[in-house]
């Protein structure tokens, strides 16, 4: 009987165990289940942030962006030349605001003809001359479009100039190419007659006076070039106003 008494007893001990060990997992499990919900409440507190801080750099560019265009920036350094608009004025992208004109290289842009294309190439130093103020540097060819105006058959070409006192854009400037010495047949204008769009000259062979057709080629002031139409030694006369050449 005393064993079945401390049998019964150590049984009674050995359900209260498991009881108590039953509402502690219980109790813990609770627990557990609130600390995932604070966990995930937390998380979810911190993408919030993230999403506030990320929606705060957006702002700050925004701003910074609006600020930029409160300013004007320069590429490099110049002189402003030109300005096109006043305080208080209404803009928009493409708007033209100031023309800077850059102290340390200018540009000349040339129109070549294409028989004199082949002797220019990016990098040559060409003479630049500006009558109107004297100026006579050498320039490098920077750029040369390729492909030629078909109205006027010419290339053009940028040339690289540096600068000098009393140099502005829009001045106008002669480009010297060097080309082979030839043999070339001038005439006076004086002698040139026009009829329409024929040119001609009074020509004398032998004793008489004769109306010859001529090809002309380039003007040099009071000269032009003779392609075809007269050769070298030839007398050419000029037709007065009494009709008599002389």
């Amino acid at each position: 009987e005393a064993q079945y008494l401390q049998a019964k007893s150590a049984l009674e001990q050995a359900n209260l165990g498991v009881k108590m060990a039953k509402n502690t997992y219980l109790a813990m499990k609770e627990v557990l289940k609130s600390a995932k919900a604070a966990v995930e409440q937390a998380k979810l507190g911190v993408e919030s942030a993230k999403a506030r801080v990320e929606q705060a750099k957006a702002m700050v560019k925004e701003a910074e962006i609006a600020l930029a265009y409160t300013e004007i920036r320069a590429p490099e350094e110049g002189i402003i030349s030109q300005k096109f608009v006043e305080i208080g004025h209404l803009v928009w992208p493409g708007k033209v605001l100031l023309t800077l004109l850059r102290e340390k290289e200018l540009q000349l842009e040339s129109l070549v003809p294409e028989s004199i294309r082949n002797r220019i190439h990016i990098g040559q130093k060409l003479a630049v001359e500006v009558e109107s103020i004297h100026y006579n540097q050498l320039g490098k060819v920077t750029e040369i479009i390729p492909s030629a105006d078909p109205r006027s058959r010419t290339f053009l070409v940028k040339v690289a100039i540096p600068y000098a006192k009393g140099l502005y854009p829009g001045m106008f400037g002669t480009l010297l190419v060097p080309l082979e010495k030839e043999d070339t047949l001038l005439l006076p204008l004086s002698c040139v007659q026009r009829i329409g769009q024929f040119k001609s000259a009074y020509v004398k062979e032998g004793k008489t006076w004769h109306l010859r057709y001529l090809r002309l080629g380039k003007y040099y002031k009071s000269m032009v070039e003779v392609l075809s139409g007269l050769n070298a030694g030839e007398t050419v006369g000029i037709l007065r106003k009494e009709g008599k050449n002389g």
